[in-house]
């Protein structure tokens, strides 16, 4: 990894405050919590935006209350995580919306736009009374 922007929050992850024991494996992913099984691959992420979309799109599973059936202690380990690495303070009512919208990089444009807007959670619902028009 040469960009330090990128090595920085890679670092920041895994001496992350939450107590999640992350570690890159030999697979090129970051496993940002081995018991939930939580993680993204590296190897296309050459930018500190390029990292902060694949946290959003493959880590706001784990705080969806519609698709997480685990300890709440642990999805509250991931949410804080996730507001810790990208320096927000995103509520948790937000992250259904960011999972609706963004999980599983259902609209990767949405989250770069998402992303550049400082998290502005107004993006997301524009886009969903778009959807409710048509």
């Amino acid at each position: 990894m040469n960009n330090p922007e990128v090595q920085n929050l890679i670092n920041k992850t895994i001496c992350n405050p939450q107590g999640l024991p992350s570690f890159i494996n030999n697979e090129n992913e970051l496993i940002v919590s081995p018991k939930l099984n939580a993680y993204f691959r590296l190897e296309d992420v050459k930018t500190e935006l390029d990292f902060k979309c694949k946290c959003l799109e493959w880590l706001s599973y784990f705080v969806a209350d519609n698709h997480w059936f685990g300890n709440s202690k642990e999805r509250k380990k991931i949410e804080s995580f996730i507001n810790y690495i990208l320096g927000t303070n995103i509520k948790h009512s937000e992250f259904q919306l960011i999972y609706m919208r963004l999980g599983n990089r259902i609209n990767h444009d949405l989250t770069v736009k998402f992303v550049e807007s400082n998290y502005d959670i107004k993006v997301l619902k524009k886009e969903v009374l778009k959807w409710v028009k048509n």
